[in-house]
């Protein structure tokens, strides 16, 4: 006898994407990052990051010009993204979950203060101040990635 009040599982939400594109820009940073080492893609993503602004400060005017550095970015954060991911999931097991959280709290945190100071910028100098700004932070964060790691 079944139960009163049971319900079927929900249908999964069908993506926005088809399945076959949603997924090819993970599959290509996961497979360079595999064979190259997630060093090599987090420091590709900043360069990445750092490029997309400095394109879209170029000609603030060009809407395709803001739409190819727009994806440029997006490519780059998303491969720094994942490859500092992969960096915590080869640590220790166990403690997979709370160093993703603190992972993901100053991500929030960074993001944040960046639409603060963004906001600031816009006020302050406009568009090319919001690029410049966001430009050096990720150059800022390319430092912080070429800094030489030393290994006992």
């Amino acid at each position: 006898m079944a139960r009163p009040f049971t319900r079927a599982p929900a249908p999964p939400v069908p993506s926005a994407w088809p399945e076959p594109q949603a997924r090819w820009p993970r599959r290509w940073q996961a497979a360079w990052r595999d064979k190259r080492g997630p060093e090599r893609v987090t420091r590709l993503g900043c360069a990445l990051v750092v490029g997309g602004f400095v394109a879209m400060a170029a000609a603030p005017g060009q809407l395709w010009l803001i739409a190819v550095g727009a994806v440029v970015f997006d490519l780059g954060v998303q491969a720094a993204l994942i490859s500092h991911q992969s960096i915590i999931y080869s640590l220790e097991p166990a403690a997979r979950s709370r160093l993703n959280a603190v992972f993901f709290t100053g991500l929030f945190i960074g993001m944040a203060s960046g639409a603060w100071l963004g906001s600031l910028m816009l006020v302050s100098w406009g568009w090319r101040g919001v690029c410049v700004l966001a430009a050096s932070t990720g150059a800022a964060a390319l430092a912080v990635r070429l800094w030489p790691v030393k290994t006992s």
